[in-house]
Parts: structure tokens; C-alpha cells; sequence
């Protein structure tokens, strides 16, 4: 989710309802969300909700073995024919999609 700031103005009020937006702002980051892909029930599974994924502003998925480690971008979140769609950008040209069929579940791949 991005942050609205406020437009200060001479003379405005600091009331305690501005200073809680200052800091719910700070709170959510406004960053990168970081997402870990493991394996569950022999599928991988994301480690965040579809709506956590969709809400974030930038969001990277992150896959680690005893032997290697690799990154991935999620480049769209969207809904078709009723499935909550994360694509996701491998950096080998390919893309992947994970899936699932409610926003406060783990997408499959």
C-alpha cells in the first residue's frame, strides 16, 4: 500500500490524528516485501497471502536450498476465473504463476 502524505501549510494544527498518520506510514514500510517460497505437500507455497502479495509495492520471492539460493520478481497479481493469480518473473526469461482460490490463502505454484 503507498503512503498519501499531508501538504503542510503555514499555520496548520499538529493534531495527534496527523502525527498517527506519520507513523502508521512509517509502520507499513512502503518497501519491498519479501516472500519465501518452500515446499508443502510436494507443491512450492508462498509464505504470504495473495492479498499481502497484492497489497505490498514491490514484492521479491525468495527460494533456498542447502545448495543454492535464487530471487524472483513478482511482476502481477490479479483474479481470473476465480483464482487469485501471483506471475512471477524467474530471470531466465520464464515466467511462473502461482496460484490459489481465496486472497487470505498461500499461493501454489
Amino acid at each position: 500500500m503507498s503512503y498519501t502524505p499531508t501538504e503542510w501549510k503555514a499555520g496548520d494544527t499538529v493534531t495527534s490524528a496527523k502525527l498517527n498518520k506519520i507513523e502508521q506510514g512509517i509502520a507499513a514500510g512502503g518497501g519491498i516485501l519479501i516472500v519465501h517460497a518452500t515446499i508443502k505437500n510436494n507443491f512450492p507455497t508462498l509464505d504470504k497471502t495473495w492479498q499481502e502479495i497484492h497489497d505490498a509495492d514491490a514484492c521479491y520471492i525468495v527460494w533456498h536450498d542447502e545448495e543454492w539460493s535464487y530471487c524472483q520478481l513478482v511482476i502481477e497479481t490479479y483474479i481470473d476465473n476465480g483464482l487469485y493469480r501471483v506471475d512471477v518473473f524467474d530471470f531466465t526469461d520464464d515466467i511462473q504463476i502461482y496460484a490459489i482460490d481465496s486472497p487470505s490463502n498461500y499461493p501454489i505454484l
